[in-house]
Parts: C-alpha cells; sequence; structure tokens
C-alpha cells in the first residue's frame, strides 16, 4: 500500500483520507514523513483487518444460506432468475406464467433452430431481451429444472460448487430441457486442420 501511495505521491498528486482529513503529500521534513509513514501504515492496517472481518462474515453468512437452501429456506428472494417470482404472502418462490412460456418456447425452437434464430424469434413478443449469454444461463444453472446452482470462491475465482435439487419450482419438463440441449449439441459444427481425405 506504502509504495503504492508513495508512487503517486511522487506524481505530485496530493491525498486525503476522507475518515480523518489527513493529508499525504511529498513532505520535505524528515520529522513530518514519518509521521505520515506512520499514518499511512496504521490506516492502511486498519482498512485491511476491515475488509477481512467483512469478507469473513460475508463467507459464514452465504455458507448458512445454502446450507438452509437445501432445507428449503429462501434466501435469495431479491436476486431471482427470470420467470420465478417471490410470494410475500406464503413467504415462498413462484412461476411467472408469461415468462414460462417464454423459456418453453425457446426450448421448443431450439429443437429445430440454432440459438441466433431462436432469440429473434423470442424477443418479438419476450418481455425481457434475450441474448445468447440468457440461454446459456437456462442449460448452464439448470434453475428451470427447480436447481439452485450453488458457487464458491477458490483463490479469487467463482467456480462451479454444486447443485441443490428442487430449490426453484420446476419451470419445463426435464425431457424439454434435454431434447433441446441435445440438438444444439449435434448442430454444432465440427472443425477440422488440415487436410482431410475421404477416409
Amino acid at each position: 500500500t506504502k509504495d503504492l501511495v508513495y508512487g503517486i505521491l511522487k506524481k505530485g498528486v496530493i491525498i486525503v483520507t476522507t475518515i480523518d482529513g489527513y493529508v499525504y503529500r511529498l513532505r520535505e521534513n524528515q520529522q513530518d514523513t514519518l509521521h505520515q509513514d506512520i499514518m499511512l501504515s496504521v490506516i492502511s492496517t486498519r482498512a485491511h483487518e476491515e475488509s477481512l472481518t467483512k469478507s469473513t462474515r460475508r463467507k459464514s453468512a452465504w455458507r448458512k444460506a445454502k446450507t438452509a437452501a437445501e432445507t428449503g429456506f429462501v434466501f435469495n428472494k431479491n436476486r431471482l432468475p427470470y420467470g420465478v417470482i417471490f410470494n410475500e404472502e406464503t413467504q415462498s418462490l413462484g412461476i411467472d406464467e408469461v415468462a414460462r412460456d417464454e423459456i418453453e418456447f425457446i426450448l421448443q425452437n431450439l429443437k429445430r433452430e440454432g440459438v441466433t434464430a431462436t432469440i429473434k424469434k423470442a424477443n418479438q413478443f419476450a418481455k425481457i431481451n434475450w441474448t445468447q449469454a440468457r440461454v446459456k444461463d437456462l442449460f448452464e444453472t439448470k434453475y428451470v429444472l427447480g436447481f439452485f446452482m450453488s458457487q464458491k470462491k477458490i483463490e479469487g475465482k467463482i467456480v462451479f460448487d454444486k447443485y441443490v435439487e428442487d430449490y426453484y419450482p420446476k419451470m419445463v419438463e426435464p425431457s424439454l430441457f434435454l431434447e433441446a440441449k441435445e440438438a444444439m449439441k449435434n448442430r454444432k459444427v465440427r472443425k477440422h486442420s488440415g487436410r482431410v481425405t475421404q477416409d
């Protein structure tokens, strides 16, 4: 932190920390430089410790929430996937029928046509703007089959953890989901490098 701050100060920039109003600048007086150095060390250490505490609390809360999800507790009611709604009265998850019709149309159409053509058709009547990323998300998260895709952070990267079954209400039949997925897989163009003989 100190290397970064002093690198900025050497460029002629003055830094002020708003929490205490302390002004950091290049100092000519050695005593002032030492005082500034101590202040910077203290505030950096405090900020790091606060960040670490918040991170630990957040991870702990997410772990508890994900464990609770396996028993049917709704922990992400404000960040639900498209088509899933939260009923305040019953404190349970439900389905937006209009969104379900859109998703069903997309999966049905994917059995016959590619993603681009399907998106084009769906966007003529859909409530949201469908994109390739949204379609990919349907298959990756499998939320339309009722799964919650749990993730975790490893070495700074968000990676797949596990699927929690029956967390969301099932929006489409598994057979339709699998048929659409298989059709997409079979349409993939196989690219060969080099010369290809008849055999």
